[in-house]
Order: structure tokens, then sequence, then C-alpha cells
């Protein structure tokens, strides 16, 4: 619940936007590029069942996931390059909204969060941050966010 307070996104978001955006510009390289070789050749291998890849099942699961398996595709196939940064921006905005979208669910699911489901209805900044000193900014997001260790909660 903390990065619903601070609006920005847990590090395994980055890392699936990173991941996601290489294999898409390597995708739609120069053939020629030692990126893109090695893609293929990881591509082929997987294909062929000669190497289990978990790089290429998470790669292939990260776009399903994110509804761009379009853009996934394999070596063989053709993909619209006029349209990279676009897609780009397509890639970070889905992973983005799969997060904030999971980060509702469980907030909502959580019986230790009926509180925060009071308080907090939107994902993002919150001002208090920037408006209260450490030590009270600290009290104050435990309290919201249920870390604490009032004795109601100890029970």
């Amino acid at each position: 619940m903390v990065y619903g307070e601070t609006g920005c996104n847990p590090p395994s978001v980055d890392i699936k936007q990173r991941a996601m955006t290489f294999w898409y510009k390597t995708h739609n390289s120069s053939p020629k590029s030692l990126p893109k070789i090695c893609q293929n050749v990881l591509v082929d291998c997987n294909e062929g069942n000669e190497y289990d890849s978990q790089y290429i099942k998470y790669i292939k699961k990260s776009f399903n996931d994110s509804g761009l398996t379009h853009l996934y595709g394999t070596y063989r196939d053709y993909i619209q390059t006029q349209n990279l940064n676009q897609n780009i921006n397509t890639i970070k905005r889905r992973t983005k909204d799969q997060y904030v979208q999971k980060w509702h669910e469980d907030k909502n699911a959580s019986p230790k969060a009926l509180f925060y489901n009071i308080i907090k209805h939107n994902f993002g900044f919150e001002e208090y941050l920037d408006i209260l000193c450490f030590k009270k900014r600290i009290t104050l997001t435990r309290l919201r966010t249920s870390n604490h260790n009032l004795p109601i909660e100890v029970g």
C-alpha cells in the first residue's frame, strides 16, 4: 500500500517495462545487430525444444498478460516499426495500469485495509508527504497503511 501513497511503481513494474521494451527494440533492430542475432538464436533454440529459456517465457507471459501479444512476435514476423515510440509508450502505460489495477484489487480484498479503503481511493502521491515533518510523516503513513504496532492489530 505504500506505493499507493507515493504514486511510485514498485521495482517489479520497472523491470517488466525494461525487459519488454528491450525485447521490442531488439526485435525491430537491424538483422545484423548482435542483440538481434542473439535473440533469433535464443528463439530458435526455445522453439526447437533445444533450450528451455526462462527469459523467453517471462517475455511471452508479460506481453500476453498486457494484451500486447502482437508486439512480441518472433523474428520471422513483421511488426510496424514506424510506430516504435508509440508502442514503447503503450508497453509502459499497460504495465503501470496493470499494477494500479492489482493495487486496487489487493487493497479492496484485504481485511486489514478497511480504514485505508475509507481514506484512500486513488493511486497517487499524497500531499501530506510534502507538508509534514519527517517524524510525523512516518507516523501518519504507518497508521494509514496499517504498518504499526497498535494493540488492536496485535491480537
